[in-house]
């Protein structure tokens, strides 16, 4: 689980210290600890769901709980495992890159 140290002002807007410091002083407001509820929920979840795309348990609880966004994990080598280019075309998308290598082959 993961702690940051925040910083609520009167107006109610949360601040990141900043090696110790923060950005509208101390004056405003209360020093408090914060715990995202949904985080810590939804990583069980990630590893379900990744473990039911075929991943090992190991390597889905490591994935689902690497702290990294969506959109670094949407380039990373397991969910690549997880989810093939065959799985989305499975689902009737298009890939782009394989249609402008069509186009651009067109006289």
């Amino acid at each position: 689980m993961r702690l940051s140290k925040t910083q609520v002002d009167r107006s109610g807007q949360a601040r990141a210290a900043k090696d110790g410091q923060y950005s509208s002083g101390a004056a405003e407001g209360v020093e408090v600890e914060t715990v995202s509820p949904t985080r810590t929920k939804a990583q069980p979840g990630k590893a379900s769901n990744l473990m039911r795309m075929g991943l090992d348990e190991v390597r889905a609880w490591t994935s689902a709980t690497n702290g990294r966004g969506p959109w670094w994990n949407s380039g990373a080598s397991h969910m690549n495992q997880a989810f093939p280019i065959a799985c989305f075309g499975r689902l009737g998308l298009v890939s782009l890159s394989d249609t402008v290598q069509r186009l651009r082959g067109l006289p």
